[in-house]
């Protein structure tokens, strides 16, 4: 008998919500897989239908939002000079707040946070022409995601103390005034 889609998403989702729940609160070593099942309620043998441990748990959220973020920057690729491309990632951000604050929250991966630099720099470099050989570019870049990574999550943090299209201009007004002319006095072919 095939699994039904709507029902195979949404145990799945049950789940991914139950282990983010725990681990926003305790490490991943403390996490049972049967604490995931009596939150979620379900039984062990159904979170084994989905996943093999709580690890492979993890990788696939992180994965999922990994995959998602790159389609995303793909999209709007076109307009990431635009003042408001970044809206388009912070409602990315917001729609999957509770996985980006618990998995680079204090209980969350710490290789999370690598893995999205890792994941978005191959685009950054190629939509901006930015030539990787030189080294001082990568140090920019490397500068620029981390703060951005943690400004967005300080955001939330603070419960959105500015609105959206507040924190949208001062990440655009940042990047437009001081990134981009760095990059460029760097010699970067397309800013030449």
């Amino acid at each position: 008998m095939k699994k039904q889609p709507k029902i195979t998403e949404k145990t799945q989702k049950n789940l991914i919500d139950a282990f983010l729940s725990l681990n926003k609160e305790q490490e991943i070593q403390k996490i049972t897989i049967n604490n995931i099942c009596k939150l979620a309620n379900y039984n062990r043998s159904t979170f084994y239908q989905y996943f093999s441990d709580i690890y492979e748990l993890r990788n696939f959220i992180e994965n999922s939002l990994l995959n998602n973020l790159n389609a995303l920057l793909k999209t709007y690729l076109n307009k990431m000079l635009s003042e408001n491309y970044l809206n388009y990632f912070l409602d990315f951000y917001s729609k999957n707040a509770e996985a980006f604050l618990t998995l680079l929250g204090r209980n969350g991966n710490p290789a999370f946070y690598k893995k999205i630099k890792d994941s978005i720099k191959p685009t950054i470099f190629s939509a901006f022409s930015i030539d990787s050989s030189i080294i001082e570019c990568g140090y920019i870049v490397e500068f620029t995601m981390s703060a951005m990574i943690n400004t967005i999550t300080y955001w939330f943090e603070n419960e959105k103390n500015l609105s959206k299209q507040q924190l949208s201009q001062l990440l655009y007004s940042i990047i437009s005034d001081s990134i981009i002319p760095l990059l460029k006095k760097r010699s970067i072919p397309a800013y030449q």
